[in-house]
């Protein structure tokens, strides 16, 4: 059975791990008012990238229903902090931003929509509470769903979950890191479902990944969503 611990009260700190620079959002640490933070990070749990807090839809999850959050910072920021409210409930806290668009090939210029990629960036993380039963969707274009909160697997170290896009399950590719041990690997099967192990107490952060060679919109020939969750057990 894993032992139930507080995600605040631990240094998020993953033992050599880097990946492409994820959009992430977390608790803040304990001890600095209920916030969460959110970042692009490639060596968690530091930003690397300037934010923009007006490019960024931040909201939470609660049992009475879905709130904005809106960031005090006025500027840019590697981390922008979000207020949350005040209480002891579990909460899903989400955030998206706005869609970018590139050459298809790094440094090559996006000239026409035949050789411009978009790219969407998506990140949510559940907060452990006294009413775990809320919704794990948010709704989001893309994202990753568990079957059964975090706090109700029973002392089960396996968790499943599936992958959304615009709501349907869809094929992708998964990197899971865990806050000890090493990061895996691994595909969904055909609708968009897949199992981890938690074989160790701490946070969890799973990437999906989506890739495809038809546009999303008139600005795009190609399409790559990203999408992480992030969870402690």
């Amino acid at each position: 059975m894993i032992n139930k611990i507080c995600l605040g009260l631990l240094p998020l700190a993953f033992s050599a791990t880097s990946m492409a620079h994820t959009l992430l959002i977390k608790p803040a640490p304990s001890g600095e008012g209920k916030a969460a933070e959110v970042m692009m990070t490639e060596t968690f749990f530091e930003g690397e990238r300037a934010l923009d807090n007006t490019l960024l839809n931040t909201q939470v999850v609660l049992a009475n229903g879905i709130k904005w959050l809106r960031s005090a910072q006025q500027k840019k920021s590697k981390v922008l902090r979000y207020a949350l409210p005040d209480t002891n409930q579990g909460m899903l806290i989400f955030t998206s931003a706005k869609p970018r668009y590139r050459g298809l090939k790094k440094g090559q210029p996006a000239t026409a929509p035949d050789n411009t990629l978009r790219i969407d960036d998506f990140a949510k993380t559940i907060v452990a509470g006294s009413q775990p039963e809320i919704s794990l969707v948010s709704g989001q274009a893309f994202e990753i769903v568990p079957l059964v909160h975090p706090q109700n697997l029973d002392g089960e170290n396996k968790m499943s979950l599936q992958v959304l896009l615009n709501g349907k399950p869809i094929q992708a590719n998964i990197k899971v890191i865990p806050q000890v041990g090493e990061a895996r690997r691994l595909s969904t099967d055909n609708n968009g479902l897949f199992d981890v192990t938690l074989d160790a107490q701490g946070t969890w952060v799973i990437k999906a990944v989506y890739k495809t060679e038809q546009g999303q919109d008139a600005y795009s020939g190609a399409y790559e969503a990203a999408a992480s969750l992030l969870f402690e057990v």
